[in-house]
């Protein structure tokens, strides 16, 4: 994989934040439906990290996303004991307003 871009960040709770990232390389030039992986860094605080890295595939068309497949990290960047992982693809779902799913919606749509 390609370094990963930032693409956005949002506070969850009183002390937390999620910062969202993108590797720009897989994202295909054609068709309404891009694919691409994302790392979900999740800073609870400083001694509690963790993330995941999600392969996501979005309809630009429809402002629709699904999850491909994941992975969940104990520490921050993707790294550390994996604590789950997700090879089902999910369920179409809309991107809404004001989210850290729309903010990557955007990215890969508007880089396809």
């Amino acid at each position: 994989m390609a370094e990963w871009v930032k693409v956005t960040s949002s506070s969850i709770g009183v002390s937390g934040e999620i910062i969202a990232y993108a590797d720009p390389i897989v994202i295909p030039k054609y068709s309404d439906r891009v694919k691409m992986w994302e790392m979900h860094d999740l800073k609870r605080s400083a001694s509690s990290n963790s993330s995941s890295k999600k392969r996501v595939e979005y309809d630009c068309k429809k402002g629709q996303a699904r999850q491909l497949q994941a992975v969940y990290y104990a520490e921050g960047m993707g790294r550390g004991t994996v604590l789950m992982s997700v090879s089902e693809p999910g369920q179409w779902e809309p991107v809404l307003p004001g989210t850290v799913n729309r903010e990557m919606w955007k990215f890969a749509c508007n880089n396809r």
